[in-house]
Order: structure tokens, then C-alpha cells, then sequence
């Protein structure tokens, strides 16, 4: 259950209770002034809450930048602190998670300098396919063609993975790096 689901769930039956008790409260003290002034308050409060609640709840929302927007060159920018080259085309990048996340980029670069800076920025040492297992997130463009053959890079880290999967025939490059 998310946490937009749990605001709901707490936020209105919250505030049925908080009327009944007001309600209950204007009937035994038959002060309607001060009885208006506590619903005013409780229901600033109440919304308050579901307004925070709606906010955390979208705080954490996967990224899904579509190809070579301004937030799939962010996230490349962001993993690996400089904006990605010319070279690299149809840029796509998807992050998810808050302690442990996943990351996930997909690109075209036919450029062998370039696809080396990633590797040596990353500090990616050559690996075995066989041993990086090709995720299968539900991310409609991370799709890998069947009959591709993958040059295989990664770097493996107490509870830190990352790898590089390079297609030097088509110029397709997939990344992921994962926390668990």
C-alpha cells in the first residue's frame, strides 16, 4: 500500500471524527463561536496533514526522462559529474528508490572515446556476461534486442552494482546501477 493510500485512509476518517467530536462538543457547551473557531483550526490541520502526506508520497516517484530531454541529460550529468557528449543520441533515464535505488540509461554512441570515459569515470572493469544478469524492469525503452551481442563492464561494491552493457555492432549502450 502506498502512502497516498494510507493519507486517505487516516486523513478522512480522521476528519469524520473530528466533526462528530465537534458536533458532540457544540451540543454540551452551546458555545457556537468557540466550537466554529476549534473546526476552523482542526481543519487546517487535517488538510495540512493530507497535504504533507500527498507530498511525501510524490516525493520519491520514479524519474522517466524521455529520449535526450533535459532530465535524462540531468540524470547522466548527475551519475557521472559531466554533461554527456555529443555523441551520445536518444538519451533516456530512469531513476527510482530513496535508500535503495536504481538508475537506468539506454543510449546510442557509435563514439569508442566516449563510451571509455564512462568506463574509466565508473571505474568499470571488463566482465563476464554470463556473470551480470540483464535486468528486466517494467521500463517500456529497456528493452534488449534478442540477438545482440554485449560487451559486458561493472563494478561491484558491498551493496552497490554497476554495469555496462555495450552493443559495439548497433551503438546501443544500457546501464544500471543498483543499491539493495
Amino acid at each position: 500500500m502506498d502512502i497516498q493510500r494510507i493519507a486517505i485512509l487516516i486523513a478522512w476518517p480522521g476528519l469524520g471524527l473530528f466533526l462528530v467530536g465537534l458536533a458532540i462538543r457544540w451540543f454540551v457547551t452551546r458555545k457556537p463561536i468557540r466550537a466554529i473557531v476549534s473546526m476552523i483550526g482542526g481543519l487546517v490541520l487535517v488538510v495540512s496533514f493530507a497535504c504533507v502526506m500527498w507530498f511525501v508520497s510524490h516525493m520519491f516517484d520514479p524519474v522517466d526522462g524521455k529520449p535526450d530531454s533535459t532530465v535524462s541529460r540531468q540524470g547522466f550529468q548527475s551519475l557521472l559529474s559531466y554533461p554527456p557528449p555529443a555523441s551520445i543520441t536518444d538519451l533516456q533515464y530512469y531513476s527510482e528508490g530513496f535508500t535503495d535505488h536504481m538508475v537506468l540509461i539506454r543510449f546510442r554512441c557509435a563514439d569508442a572515446s566516449a563510451i571509455a570515459k564512462i568506463i574509466e569515470t565508473l571505474e568499470l572493469k571488463p566482465m563476464t556476461e554470463a556473470k551480470t544478469e540483464f535486468p528486466a524492469p517494467n521500463v517500456g525503452w529497456w528493452k534488449r534486442d534478442g540477438t545482440a551481442t554485449f560487451t559486458v563492464y561493472g563494478a561491484e561494491y558491498q551493496n552497490l552494482w554497476r554495469y555496462l552493457w555495450v552493443d559495439e555492432k548497433n551503438g546501443v549502450v544500457f546501464f544500471e546501477e543498483a543499491s539493495a
